[in-house]
């Protein structure tokens, strides 16, 4: 069955057309290209103010849906932990793919599209440089989280603490997320997501991260505290 478009004046069947139950044909008077140009044009012409005011109602709508169990993007039910069934899911994955390849094919940023990326990296300069700063914030906002001091030494310097696991399951924990290169920021957006809990993480300092793994587990500090005294600031 074949219905004309009340506005471009073409014919089309009726699966071109939306639904609308105010009519007795159930069916809207334009076809939904003629419907999505119209709402584009609306949307350009529209003040800064006003977009603002409808990207907050979107995202109120779709937080209610979400806060229900329901996809953000349609009715079926959400995937654990994220805001979209398995469907959308899927979709948006396969887009992203797509959209990378065909820019680094093309020479370009992966992250903005518009600019030539930094050989050999993925990214432009402007977009790595804010990229970096992205990242640092969120490594620092994770560790006062925790403390922002060494648990074994009490070194409080920044740039000598990382996240330690308190059971030593770190490489199975890194499996799991599947982080591949960008373990850090993987292990750290988990973190935040689910509260910085506290039974199986802990801030320690490079060095004694690291001497607890050589140590089977447990770092010097406790082990053998004659030979590898702690220093005098974490007494």
């Amino acid at each position: 069955m074949k219905k004309r478009c009340s506005r471009c004046k073409k014919l089309f069947l009726t699966i071109a057309f939306g639904e609308d139950s105010r009519v007795p044909s159930g069916l809207q008077s334009r076809c939904r290209k003629c419907c999505a140009r119209e709402k584009i044009g609306s949307y350009h012409n529209m003040s800064r103010t006003q977009k603002d005011q409808l990207f907050k109602r979107i995202v109120r709508y779709r937080q209610r849906k979400v806060n229900q169990g329901i996809c953000a993007y349609c009715t079926r039910p959400i995937v654990k932990g994220t805001q979209a069934c398995k469907r959308h899911l899927h979709r948006r994955r396969n887009q992203m793919k797509r959209r990378t390849a065909r820019l680094r094919k093309r020479g370009l940023c992966i992250r903005c599209g518009l600019r030539n990326r930094l050989v050999p990296f993925r990214f432009c300069r402007r977009c790595r440089i804010a990229a970096v700063e992205a990242n640092r914030q969120l490594r620092e906002e994770v560790i006062r989280a925790y403390g922002s001091k060494c648990r074994c030494c009490g070194e409080s310097g920044l740039l000598f603490l990382s996240i330690d696991h308190v059971f030593n399951d770190g490489a199975e924990h890194r499996r799991r997320l599947k982080t591949g290169q960008a373990a850090g920021r993987s292990v750290y957006l988990w973190l935040k997501k689910r509260k910085f809990p506290r039974r199986r993480f802990q801030v320690l300092c490079m060095n004694c991260n690291y001497a607890k793994r050589l140590n089977g587990g447990r770092c010097p500090h406790e082990t053998d505290q004659n030979t590898h005294p702690r220093p005098t600031w974490g007494r």
